[in-house]
């Protein structure tokens, strides 16, 4: 059997989510939280944090991946904790 191989499909370019009204409105567009886990998995996690910062409120959940984001890119722990200590506030 012959395998054949897989297309190159290009990836967009991630576009910012700057609209509050996108971000409160998961069927508007990208959630702020899908927009949150792009930036740390593109090795971004302090654009991340700057963007959880703009918003008026956040989710435990939305607070969560950005605490994971810093930790998948090795951040320094003592940053990671003081997001959490920011969360439970």
């Amino acid at each position: 059997m012959r395998l054949m191989a897989s297309p190159v499909v290009p990836v967009p370019v991630p576009v910012p989510v700057t609209d509050p009204a996108v971000a409160r409105n998961p069927s508007g567009g990208v959630t702020i939280r899908t927009r949150l886990s792009q930036l740390c998995q593109q090795g971004q996690p302090q654009l991340a944090r700057h963007l959880l910062d703009s918003l008026p409120r956040a989710s435990t959940a939305v607070w969560n991946t950005v605490i994971i984001g810093f930790i998948c890119n090795k951040m320094p722990l003592e940053e990671a904790l003081q997001l959490y200590s920011e969360m439970i506030k």
